[in-house]
């Protein structure tokens, strides 16, 4: 070897190795076990501290009555669904932190050996490259910003799962409200009726009354008993959707005591025109069908832009028998064979397809407002009759009850005007059953609480813009 030429000392492979490996992230197992799941969903419960810390955070008292608003809060804490879109959510923020990391370059080692090397020369050659990648066209740009439009719509569509947690809630909610309160008149009519039964039997005992009309009071008492069984389980099916809707099991439910405050607060309709431009700016899935639109944009930038040379640049250097030798090296793609043309017109479809996706989701949107308007504004009207209904309940239950005082009427009239008064409350309890109904499928169609539609929105409707 040459004296007057001293050959660098090499920094050991496995040094290299661990430099490299030394920010990796390393597997971590995370098994599912059916029984182990099973048991945690098990021991979910409404008095849980950490539920109370989130009610807390998002301005409620942490103890306070379950109502409406409470039961909302702890099905957005333990709602499967919610799980869901947040786990969507958390794999699109990942998509997007990987579309702004930064090409990798590449290492290239190419040892030699030379077997004509001149006597007192080394015979090895040590060749090092590191090749660049050079974004020239901007693909990456494109890329991160497809990838944060699609974290956008995620995040949309965890507003969507929200909404619908709440919808749900308030659904079944109203659904056991009216059970309980027809499963509560029927109850009460029971003794009324036992008694009416076991004074016409002992009238027909006695000869005073025929056997038909005992016959038919305690067909009357059996047809209320029936009524008073199916609200039983009337409320018992809308209680276990309603845990189901929250995320724990139905034993936890009825540990608690549950308030329906904020169920039969009917306002006034709101002006057709403010709830179609409403919903037509913030809709959570209309906007989240925007945000996949502008994906598409990106995306087909990104394809338009790779039409054009990739470019890397490789700057090496070879210890070529003892001499040293500084090279840089150009890599470029030739266009020759194709101008990636297929991949351009796929993304052009895909872009129209969603373009076609939110059009149609829009006209659906203003379709479902329209109908829902008009249906609650029909329902207003249906609790002017109610009301009327309430106060001729009232007067004819005092008035029967001064019948019977006064002996005025026999059995089995009792237990037919009972019956009547019965029916007549079940109805009621209906048509403010439909109310709520007709007010829950308002504010779905605008996602927003009735109260929160005084402030008429003053900007644009969403809408598609497209570029190239």
């Amino acid at each position: 070897m040459n004296p007057a030429v001293r050959c660098p000392r090499p920094t050991p492979l496995w040094a290299i190795l661990c430099m490299l490996l030394s920010g990796c992230a390393s597997y971590v197992p995370k098994d599912l076990n059916p029984a182990t799941s099973a048991a945690d969903f098990d021991a979910r419960s409404l008095a849980d501290p950490q539920l109370a810390t989130f009610i807390g955070r998002h301005g409620l008292k942490p103890k306070g009555d379950w109502d409406l608003d409470r039961l909302t809060l702890a099905a957005l804490y333990f709602s499967p669904e919610l799980a869901i879109a947040r786990a969507e959510l958390a794999g699109a923020v990942g998509d997007t932190t990987s579309a702004a990391e930064w090409p990798n370059p590449s290492f290239n080692l190419s040892p030699g050996y030379n077997t004509d090397a001149a006597p007192g020369q080394t015979p090895w050659i040590l060749g090092y490259t590191l090749t660049i990648p050079v974004d020239l066209s901007g693909q990456r740009s494109h890329r991160l910003l497809a990838t944060e439009k699609r974290q956008e719509a995620a995040r949309f569509r965890l507003a969507v799962a929200a909404w619908t947690a709440r919808s749900a809630v308030r659904q079944t909610l109203s659904e056991m409200h009216t059970a309980e309160n027809s499963a509560k008149a029927w109850h009460a009519l029971l003794p009324a009726l036992a008694n009416a039964r076991k004074a016409l039997a002992a009238q027909t005992a006695a000869g005073e009354s025929s056997a038909a009309e005992s016959a038919q009071v305690r067909l009357t008492l059996d047809r209320a008993e029936l009524a008073s069984r199916e609200a039983d389980r009337a409320r018992l099916n809308a209680a276990s959707r309603l845990a189901e809707t929250i995320g724990i099991p139905l034993a936890a439910l009825n540990a608690q005591p549950l308030s329906f405050r904020g169920l039969g607060s009917f306002g006034r309709p709101p002006r057709i025109d403010q709830a179609r431009l409403w919903a037509a700016q913030h809709r959570a899935d209309l906007l989240a069908a925007l945000s996949e639109y502008s994906a598409t944009q990106a995306d087909l930038q990104a394809e338009i832009a790779r039409q054009y040379p990739d470019v890397s640049i490789g700057p090496g250097y070879q210890l070529d028998q003892g001499e040293g030798k500084w090279s840089l090296g150009l890599d470029v793609s030739l266009p020759l064979f194709n101008r990636n043309g297929g991949a351009i017109a796929a993304a052009e479809a895909k872009r129209s397809a969603e373009a076609a996706k939110f059009q149609a989701l829009q006209i659906k949107i203003l379709s479902d407002v329209d109908r829902t308007v008009g249906a609650y504004a029909d329902s207003i009207a249906d609790l002017a009759t109610l009301g009327r209904m309430d106060a001729d309940l009232i007067v004819a239950s005092k008035h029967l009850a001064a019948q019977e005082k006064a002996g005025e009427v026999s059995a089995l009239e009792a237990a037919r005007l009972l019956m009547e008064q019965a029916d007549a409350v079940v109805s009621a309890q209906a048509a403010r059953q439909r109310a709520e109904q007709s007010l829950a499928a308002l504010e779905s169609a605008v996602q927003r609480p009735l109260r929160l539609l005084e402030s008429e929105p003053t900007e644009k409707p969403a809408r598609l813009s497209k570029k190239k």
